[in-house]
């Protein structure tokens, strides 16, 4: 299971337990979304000094994680809201809350030269967002699909990014414990 906040781990794990299921893993968010996208054909392939902008949205949010070859940098995200009363344009909330983000990458890297924009969520690709993000940030869109390769997967393509987390914790979980994040107990040794 996938957290993102910490003050919900013992009542999942009092559940998980009472289910006869046993809570072995856990880990940030963005650090799930960064294995999905690393496991896609997109960014298997980057030089290891390139810098990406992983973009996922789902339903309610939108997180930027910002990527140096398959390294996670940073990594912000905000809620999704409505359009905003008096907004200077007319937006998607999903451009909004971009926008919103952006700062926060530029203060802590203001000279950043994105290779590329990856995305998974929010439409279709080659839509008019992919065109206006793009034009945000000044690189190229490139889409992947988290469930690529998922047999009977029937989830239309602009609600497929809300699975990045579950599918990227899949590949992390089947990890060898060795090479994992314990962050349930970080300083007790793997056995």
């Amino acid at each position: 299971m996938l957290f993102r906040s910490n003050d919900v781990i013992e009542v999942h794990r009092r559940i998980l337990t009472a289910a006869g299921l046993k809570f072995c893993g856990l880990w940030p968010a963005p650090l799930a979304q960064v294995q999905a996208a690393v496991a896609s054909p997109v960014l298997n392939r980057v030089d290891p000094d390139s810098y990406h902008l992983l973009l996922v949205t789902d339903q309610d949010s939108v997180e930027l994680t910002l990527l140096r070859g398959d390294h996670c940098l940073m990594s912000v995200s905000r809620p999704i809201g409505g359009k905003h009363a008096g907004a200077a344009d007319a937006a998607s909330p999903v451009l909004q809350a971009i926008r919103r983000l952006k700062p926060s990458l530029s203060m802590q890297y203001p000279n950043l030269q994105l290779q590329s924009i990856v995305c998974a969520g929010f439409e279709e690709p080659g839509g008019q967002l992919s065109a206006e993000v793009a034009g945000e940030f000044g690189a190229p869109v490139e889409w992947f699909d988290p469930m690529a390769g998922v047999e009977g997967a029937d989830v239309p393509a602009d609600q497929r990014g809300g699975f990045t987390d579950a599918v990227g914790s899949l590949l992390l979980a089947a990890k060898p414990a060795g090479q994992r994040i314990d962050f349930l107990s970080p300083k007790k040794a793997d056995r």
